[in-house]
């Protein structure tokens, strides 16, 4: 009698744990949080490999190198202003000094005003076609998704772990650079 009761209840276990495992698995196959597949993007490769994101850097680092030109020759400018003012204090009216000193400090300001709104407009610009570039890329991975049957896509920064198998960081960035091969940074003069 107690070796079948013994067998009796090992049998209820076993029948109890299969029973509850396939309960498990149909309820996390109904769950909306159930996920079929997915897949990793690295952004920092695609944002540092396209031909989109360089053809932008190439664009600000010629603006910026034109900004630094154009910086000096007003710094020549103003210095040779400010030695002439130096040169010509003997010979004004300590007003008429008083008035080139404060125009010669607007000029300075003025310059320093104008200088931080090219650099303000330039990372306007900048961002802006960084932001044609993220558009572009839900773009493509939407569709790879929808291709691929893909439940969800992760950046990679945020993954420890991921089979190379799941990256999809090589199929944007092909079709990225067919789709959106360069993008122009355009700076509206005042």
């Amino acid at each position: 009698m107690f070796r079948f009761k013994f067998i009796l209840l090992i049998l209820f276990a076993f029948s109890a744990q299969a029973f509850s495992a396939e309960k498990v698995s149909d309820v996390v196959q109904e769950s909306p949080f159930y996920l079929d597949s997915f897949a990793i993007i690295d952004i920092q490769k695609i944002l540092d490999e396209s031909k989109a994101s360089k053809s932008a850097r190439e664009q600000v680092s010629t603006l910026k190198q034109k900004y630094i030109n154009e910086t000096n020759a007003e710094g020549k400018r103003l210095l040779a202003l400010e030695n002439q003012i130096k040169s010509q204090q003997k010979a004004l009216s300590p007003e008429a000094f008083a008035k080139k000193v404060k125009d010669f400090q607007n000029s300075v300001n003025q310059s320093q005003i104008n200088l931080m709104k090219k650099k303000k407009v330039l990372q306007a610009a900048y961002a802006k076609s960084l932001g044609l570039i993220r558009d572009t890329v839900i773009k493509i991975v939407t569709e790879l998704a929808a291709e691929r049957n893909i439940d969800l896509v992760l950046v990679k920064g945020t993954i420890l772990y991921g089979k190379k198998e799941v990256e999809i960081t090589d199929e944007v960035l092909n079709r990225l650079n067919k789709r959106l091969s360069k993008v122009t940074i355009s700076i509206q003069k005042n």
